[in-house]
């Protein structure tokens, strides 16, 4: 496979002051397969110090951050360290926190516990003109994706994809030629609910079904490893 990036400020980095409620579900290689660096701050007054070597940084404040009260501390993060925030929605949320909370700078609102495609939606909106996801061309054998161009090409022929199927084939072409599980994927792409495993099936049932309509008599591109999870063919 080969990997091209233009852009030297990818991935993102997303800084998470800890709380009481878990704050995200997902593994380092997850979020970054989706564009992000993720690391955690003992404490609003931890946090604005690591600001000061992290500048381009986006801040998750959960709303029951325990050293300092949120909304001051995204008052103080705005004016002071310019940098975007959002609100990490935890249980403990009194009535119009989010309101006040967006009036005083905020840039959004993210749910917690994290998962790499919640936190990539959360910042996709509001990231800077620099840290926008680089041009990336990934080439997997016969397989070729171009982010950018949101294009596939299976051996010259192009292939149409929904952006589900288009962004399930990506996480997988960039786990090559490691395996990717099934868990895994139902984090990223069915909201973490197991029952919901069967929507990620389907979306690589359409994939198979569209390679196989693009260029047949090819062995199939996406192996599936009984009970695992799959892997692009090499």
């Amino acid at each position: 496979m080969t990997l091209v990036v233009e852009t030297p400020t990818w991935p993102l980095h997303v800084l998470v002051i800890d709380s009481p409620t878990p704050l995200h579900r997902g593994s380092p290689a997850e979020f970054r397969r989706r564009g992000i660096s993720l690391s955690r701050s003992v404490s609003g007054f931890a946090a604005l110090r690591m600001l000061a070597h992290e500048p381009d940084s986006v801040v998750v404040a959960p709303t029951d951050m325990t050293d300092m009260a949120v909304l001051d501390f995204i008052e103080i993060v705005v004016e002071l360290a310019h940098a975007p925030v959002l609100i990490g929605l935890t249980a403990t949320l009194p009535d119009g926190l989010v309101a006040e909370g967006l009036s005083r700078g905020a840039a959004g609102l993210v749910a917690l516990p994290l998962t790499p495609s919640r936190l990539a939606s959360a910042v996709g909106p509001m990231r800077r003109g620099h840290d926008h996801a680089p041009d990336v061309e990934l080439t997997c054998g016969r397989l070729v994706l171009n982010a950018a161009e949101h294009r596939v090409l299976v051996r010259g022929v192009e292939v149409n994809f929904s952006p589900k199927e288009f962004e399930v084939l990506q996480y997988l072409m960039l786990g090559f030629p490691k395996l990717v599980s099934l868990d895994e994927l139902v984090r990223n792409f069915a909201d973490g609910d197991p029952t919901h495993a069967i929507r990620v099936r389907i979306t690589v049932s359409r994939i198979r079904t569209k390679f196989a309509l693009a260029a047949p008599g090819l062995p199939p591109i996406i192996e599936t490893i009984r009970g695992i999870g799959y892997r692009i063919a090499g």
